[in-house]
């Protein structure tokens, strides 16, 4: 929850301005999937959706990671910045897989001095690929629950 102390505009930069994810240097075998279907890098980037799910391979694992889209979200549904790319050197390189709620994606927000900015998100990380059924299930499930009312989350193992 953010309250502007003075009257702001957060300016539209490339996508950014909601919750992101950066996938680890060993992710591999990324696979973007949105709520609407479209299933790439190419398909779903800045594709309005409830929810964007990235699957791959982490250290030898099949994982993923959902991000759920709040329905009382200014400017529900977000559009997702993805990023599929690769970063170092020729010396060095590592695949880069990152994803965001593209809050600013396209146009600014203006906030009057007092004025509140309140995003509501839920992660879910899952074995394997994502599949679309079980993630619209999960969605309803979010749907209905307030910012107020919380989540709680299992144990996860983190990627080794």
């Amino acid at each position: 929850r953010t309250e502007a102390v003075v009257d702001l505009e957060l300016g539209r930069s490339s996508g950014y301005g909601g919750l992101s994810f950066r996938a680890d240097r060993k992710w591999t075998q990324p696979r973007f999937l949105n709520s609407e279907g479209q299933q790439g890098f190419e398909a779903a980037h800045l594709v309005p959706a409830r929810w964007l799910d990235l699957s791959g391979t982490c250290g030898g694992s099949p994982l993923g990671l959902a991000i759920f889209d709040h329905p009382d979200n200014l400017r529900h549904p977000t559009a997702w910045f993805l990023v599929e790319k690769t970063m170092g050197s020729e010396k060095e390189s590592w695949p880069d897989f990152y994803s965001n709620a593209a809050l600013l994606g396209k146009e600014p927000l203006r906030l009057a001095a007092g004025e509140r900015l309140d995003l509501f998100y839920r992660v879910l990380v899952h074995p394997g690929a994502g599949r679309s059924e079980e993630l619209d299930v999960e969605f309803e499930r979010f749907r209905g629950i307030t910012p107020e009312q919380g989540l709680f989350s299992k144990e996860t193992k983190p990627c080794r």
